[in-house]
């Protein structure tokens, strides 16, 4: 076997494009020893999801093909999809925002057909583990540590958590008695995620995640918006390159003109569907960059406290 190169990974886990006897996979491997609750967990929940998958989308998810043990990492291999590009990458060379919402929406209305019985109390669950519990652990971190952040931002960052705590008290009894339609899902579907065929003009999605608490395909949708509308891909990418002078400022101005043009159209196409729900959008939506704060915490204290308060702006903005 031999490494052909490295690629961006996620969620503590390493990917490397290999080839064996001139055939090209994608591995994923992760620590077997290190970090196990935020890396194996997440890991192993993909072996689960894309098997899942695979039955119900056939050709729409990107197969496992083998698992194994190296060292002290495990790893599970996919082929290499030749020609393909993500959506991310994919808008940005000029493909069609208004073709590639409509295809994903597609993909989101096939997962939806898969439908679990609805339980009372599931959102209420994720919003205590996804959003209150990271809000609640920078807080602590916070009074103990402050040298991160400069004083107006330390006062600030507990202004807005203690705001958004009180929001979520009351969103957490609202949806204790709540029974919402839940289906299955891809659970992290980025734009990143999504492969896209310039040629043939279809998708194929990766990465797939099944740690969550509510299946509800709204969950889905908001992780289109976190990738076009609050342009993650492009402000982590900032963030990386130029330090972030304050946590409190997200910088929208640098999202790509194209990201929201897709936003645009998906959110038009998706108001006419019938699992589309305005208010469970908004809070996945946040959600999104609550849920991410242990993972940031890990590599960069201030880029995690920075995504953090985005999501509290898109809870508290409405």
């Amino acid at each position: 076997m031999k490494i052909v190169s490295e690629l961006k990974g996620g969620s503590l886990s390493r990917t490397q494009i290999v080839d064996r006897g001139g055939e090209l996979f994608v591995r994923k491997s992760i620590s077997a020893v290190d970090n196990r609750e935020y890396g194996l967990v997440r890991w192993q929940s993909q072996v689960r999801k894309i098997q899942l998958l695979e039955n119900v989308l056939g050709d729409l998810i990107v197969p496992i093909t083998s698992l194994g043990l190296d060292k002290d990492f495990y790893f599970y291999e996919m082929p290499y999809i030749y020609g393909g590009q993500n959506c991310a990458t994919a808008l940005e060379m000029g493909e069609s925002p208004k073709l590639i919402a409509s295809e994903v929406l597609q993909v989101l209305d096939q997962l939806t057909m898969f439908a679990y019985k609805s339980v009372h109390g599931a959102m209420s669950v994720y919003i205590a583990e996804e959003v209150e519990g990271p809000l609640l652990r920078a807080r602590e971190i916070l009074l103990a540590n402050g040298n991160f952040f400069s004083e107006t931002e330390t006062k600030n960052l507990f202004e807005e958590i203690d705001k958004a705590l009180a929001k979520l008290s009351v969103l957490k009894l609202k949806f204790t008695s709540c029974s919402m339609n839940q289906t299955l899902t891809h659970g992290n579907l980025t734009l990143e995620n999504i492969l896209w065929d310039s040629k043939q003009k279809r998708l194929v999605l990766i990465d797939p995640y099944a740690e969550t608490y509510c299946e509800n395909i709204n969950g889905d949708f908001s992780q289109l918006l976190q990738s076009s509308e609050s342009g993650y891909e492009s402000i982590v990418k900032e963030f990386n390159l130029t330090g972030i002078s304050n946590v409190m400022v997200y910088p929208e101005n640098i999202i790509p003109n194209i990201y929201f043009e897709f936003a645009k159209e998906i959110k038009s196409l998706a108001v006419e569907k019938s699992w589309y729900d305005e208010e469970l959008t908004r809070v996945f939506h946040s959600s999104q960059f609550t849920r991410m704060f242990p993972f940031k915490l890990e590599h960069d204290v201030r880029q995690a406290y920075a995504f953090l308060v985005h999501g509290l702006n898109l809870l508290l903005r409405y």
